[in-house]
């Protein structure tokens, strides 16, 4: 703990004097959630001493709570209490999201050094287009052959699909082709 401490805040760890500063830390949240991760330390201050906090029966489970209720994508943290000095100091382990962005009340972040930083729109959809949050069935099957293909069912679908949803097969196309195009190839 010491070492961290010492450390300093950087892109990773972020300190934060007080729980009164709910808002900051949900920002803090949302940085490390939409970059690599990281940890927030609650009690210390940005010179690194060791002020602590003062916990209640549940400041634990409403801290996680109000984490979740204003994350988009809900994100759970892991909250540890640590005591020091005879202080209570809270850990928060905030773990990167694989589906990004990730908000705080309407708002995405990002971490930069050891400063967190709204981001604008454009760079919005740009996280978003570059997350890894691409769900199993959007995913292309990279490792499938032309003849992992069931010929048969392949045709009936595209019957059933003229027919049900008056989808014309005007263009006639190849087995090949109709395989390439479900899985983005062409």
């Amino acid at each position: 703990f010491e070492k961290l401490v010492e450390k300093g805040e950087s892109k990773t760890l972020e300190f934060k004097e007080s729980l009164n500063l709910k808002d900051e830390i949900g920002e803090c949240v949302s940085a490390f959630s939409n970059v690599s991760g990281g940890i927030i330390l609650i009690g210390i201050s940005d010179l690194k001493e060791i002020k602590g906090v003062q916990l209640g029966n549940r400041i634990v489970e409403e801290l996680t709570n109000y984490i979740k209720q204003h994350t988009d994508n809900p994100t759970y943290v892991d909250i540890e209490v640590l005591n020091i000095e005879d202080k209570n100091i809270l850990i928060i382990y905030v773990k990167e999201s694989e589906e990004k962005p990730v908000l705080f009340k309407g708002k995405a972040y990002i971490r930069v050094g050891k400063s967190t930083h709204k981001l604008s729109a454009p760079e919005i959809r740009k996280l978003a287009k570059n997350s890894y949050g691409v769900y199993w069935d959007e995913q292309a099957c990279k490792d499938t052959k032309l003849n992992d293909f069931d010929k048969e069912k392949i045709k009936w679908y595209l019957e059933q699909r003229e027919r049900h949803r008056n989808i014309s097969k005007k263009i006639k196309i190849s087995f090949g082709q109709v395989v390439c195009i479900k899985n983005g190839f062409l």
